[in-house]
């Protein structure tokens, strides 16, 4: 299983279903979920949602480089989300 869960929602849904009162319970299951290995991930805008993505010719304008082409699936390290997630016009 690869699933990416936040630390702290992990905790307060399992606080929540274990019906945790005492703080020694609430230490344990942090103490638990600190020893949980973790990833560094960051999020990925998408080219379909970025604001350098011209959505009429497919074309990016963004990137530093040429202006190119760029599926919709597609993204680079200087992604940026559009104001409302949607295509530039």
């Amino acid at each position: 299983m690869n699933d990416l869960i936040s630390r702290q929602a992990a905790y307060d849904t399992l606080a929540e279903y274990y019906h945790l009162r005492t703080e020694e319970q609430h230490k344990s299951l942090k103490e638990a979920l600190s020893r949980v290995t973790t990833i560094d991930a960051v999020q990925v805008i998408r080219c379909k949602d970025c604001k350098h993505r011209d959505a009429q010719n497919g074309l990016c304008e963004g990137r530093g480089w040429p202006t190119q082409l760029v599926p919709d699936d597609g993204f680079c390290d200087k992604g940026e989300r559009s104001e409302d997630g949607k295509y530039k016009i």
